[in-house]
């Protein structure tokens, strides 16, 4: 990311298990700013519907770069400031 100039620096990143999905965020520094990231990590290789949808729009533009099973996809928890309130 900070090579194509996003302010954004991973701090800590979970480890990956190939046999399952990981629960645990990630902590980020954001503008300089840490931020913690509520996350889950999951390897490629166990979704692969979600890899050929991600693939797909890439792929169709004629973009060399795509996700392989040796990747790891990572969907973050958004909240509304209530539901962090609620939550905190």
């Amino acid at each position: 990311m900070v090579e194509r100039a996003y302010p954004v620096q991973l701090r800590r990143f979970p480890a990956l298990d190939p046999a399952r999905v990981v629960t645990d965020g990630v902590l980020a520094s954001i503008g300089g700013t840490d931020a913690y990231l509520e996350s889950q990590v999951s390897p490629a290789s166990r979704l692969p519907d979600v890899v050929t949808a991600m693939n797909h729009r890439p792929g169709a533009a004629g973009a060399a770069d795509h996700v392989g099973d040796d990747h790891a996809i990572i969907a973050f928890q958004v909240r509304a400031a209530a539901e962090m309130r609620a939550a905190g």
